[in-house]
């Protein structure tokens, strides 16, 4: 019989012996209290069904399925809590809502820009006419086009309704492409996706790139709204909602401007209207950028004579208390690659020198030496790293900076392009100014359009002529927006044809460059630059706008 067999044929109550019966009894004695049970614990009794700590339940949201794109990836759904499916109630959403809601406990604004091609004359556009034109249903060809980014067309069509024939979607490159090909289109895009070759428009008056912005009353900037209804899982809601794509302390604003040269007729206007006369109706434009640049190409000096009687001749100096005019229109970078700096030898520079450092106003492209006028000016404004340089090409050779003599930096290409490789690996934004040979014609020379051109295949993100009496033209290489020359600041020559004169106003966010403003001057009396009015402008920018020479 096998041994299964055996186990069974057993007796059902064998008989015990008396060994068996004492370990029975002995194993009972240790359960009673006081006994040695503690020298060998229980196993922990599991919980009964009144005790137990039921696990909670996931805190849903309803996520507005029309959530521009980039807002929707950079939400971070906490712990505990999950999406709900679409279509479903839940005790969390997030969605548009251009107002305060009922249980609302956080919101966030996305702004949008309207933009076209950069040479465009358009600049402000009532809301009313962006959505007619948003819902106009005829052909492309027969009307302007609305460009929007095909990852776009929900958020828009969720508020304005369905789009219209005219309504045009690709990528942003596509876009961008299309817009130069159609100069009357407008283009729709998140105002951290802008670019420099884009002209920022206003809508209803207002612009994006201001400064001091009232979002609530800017069209495009969309307000989304999370709610949470009383639920104990609200709280692990606070850090689901991301920055907005526009943050004002990320924002910068550099003002770049053409020659200046306190001399002759512009000194005599000093000397007979008061020192700040010149700045009197350009100085809060230039005030109110975060760093305002003044190409100053004249020393000052003690000796200088006085600008009354009138001091003709093209040996230039500037009395010291002349200073007075750039510190009151709010100058905070002074370049020094002008060509009269050394009009009058060593001295009165490395005075000038002084006279800037002792008035914090920092300077490049010249120095005390050579060593000096080649470093780069580096500037950090809200977390956008800024880094200017320049050098002057035509001279005259006693204008330039020695191991020996302060003077203008002459440029040295090979090592431009090292310092230029340089600062872009350490992520900065480098403006290129150029004091180069002028030309009274809008469109550049040969050489300065080279000159130009190497600049910004160095890495330049812009580049900009100081040298020119005369506007001139622009371009872009690529990104690098590229203008050949800005015209005077303050200075005191009034030929009809050099009157014309741009202020370029360069936009940053999140340490990238993102857009230009050109602002057109037309200077008077001598010494006094002015915005131009309407029907200066227009014709003015039509010309220089044909004249340019497009790298698109």
């Amino acid at each position: 019989m096998s041994t299964v067999g055996k186990w069974y044929n057993r007796p059902v109550n064998p008989p015990r012996s008396p060994v068996f019966i004492f370990l029975q009894v002995l194993a009972a004695l240790t359960l009673l209290p006081g006994c040695a049970a503690s020298q060998t614990p229980a196993p922990p009794s599991l919980p009964t069904a009144s005790a137990a700590t039921a696990s909670a339940p996931p805190l849903q949201i309803a996520v507005d399925p029309n959530l521009p794109l980039e807002l929707r990836a950079a939400l971070h759904l906490p712990e505990g809590v999950i999406p709900a499916g679409r279509g479903e109630s839940a005790p969390a959403e997030l969605s548009y809502s251009a107002q305060q809601r009922p249980g609302e406990i956080a919101s966030l604004t996305w702004v949008y820009a309207l933009a076209a091609a950069f040479p465009s004359l358009e600049e402000d556009v009532p809301l009313d006419s962006l959505i007619s034109r948003w819902k106009a249903d005829h052909e492309p060809e027969q009307a302007p086009r609305l460009l929007v980014r095909t990852v776009d067309l929900p958020v828009f069509t969720s508020l304005w309704g369905p789009p219209g024939s005219a309504v045009q979607t690709g990528s942003l490159d596509e876009l961008l492409k299309a817009a130069w090909q159609h100069p009357q289109a407008y283009a729709i895009l998140p105002f951290d996706l802008l670019e420099p070759r884009w002209k920022v428009l206003r809508v209803n008056g207002s612009s994006p790139l201001e400064k001091g912005l009232d979002l609530e009353g800017y069209p495009l900037a969309l307000r989304y709204s999370l709610t949470c209804a009383d639920d104990p899982g609200c709280a692990q809601l606070a850090s689901l909602l991301p920055q907005s794509n526009r943050q004002e302390d990320r924002l910068a604003v550099v003002i770049l401007t053409g020659t200046t040269a306190l001399v002759r007729r512009t000194a005599l206007r000093m000397e007979e209207q008061g020192i700040l006369y010149p700045g009197e109706q350009i100085r809060d434009l230039l005030r109110s950028a975060d760093l305002t640049h003044i190409s100053n190409e004249v020393s000052f000096s003690p000796d200088c004579p006085p600008g009354k009687p009138l001091r003709g001749g093209m040996t230039f100096c500037s009395r010291p208390e002349y200073l007075d005019l750039l510190k009151e229109v709010g100058a905070d970078v002074i370049e020094l690659t002008g060509n009269h700096l050394r009009d009058y030898g060593s001295e009165p520079l490395l005075y000038t020198l002084s006279l800037y450092r002792k008035n914090d106003l920092p300077y490049y492209g010249g120095g005390q030496n050579l060593q000096e006028a080649q470093q780069p000016l580096r500037v950090d404004i809200r977390g956008n790293r800024l880094a200017f340089i320049g050098c002057n090409i035509p001279g005259p050779d006693s204008d330039f900076a020695r191991s020996d003599r302060p003077g203008a930096n002459p440029c040295d290409f090979e090592y431009l392009r090292e310092q230029i490789s340089g600062l872009k690996a350490e992520d900065y934004i480098v403006i290129f100014t150029f004091q180069h040979f002028e030309s009274e014609n809008l469109r550049p020379q040969m050489g300065q359009r080279d000159d130009f051109a190497l600049a910004a295949d160095m890495g330049a993100d812009i580049v900009s002529g100081s040298q020119s009496h005369f506007a001139q033209g622009m371009t872009f290489r690529g990104k690098t927006f590229i203008h050949y020359g800005l015209g005077n600041l303050f200075f005191d020559q009034m030929e009809s044809w050099l009157r014309p004169a741009f202020i370029d106003r360069h936009y940053f966010y999140n340490n990238r460059y993102i857009s230009t403003e050109l602002i057109p001057l037309m200077r008077e009396d001598y010494a006094v630059p002015r915005l131009m009015t309407p029907e200066e402008k227009y014709p003015f920018l039509e010309k220089v706008f044909a004249a340019s020479q497009w790298e698109k």
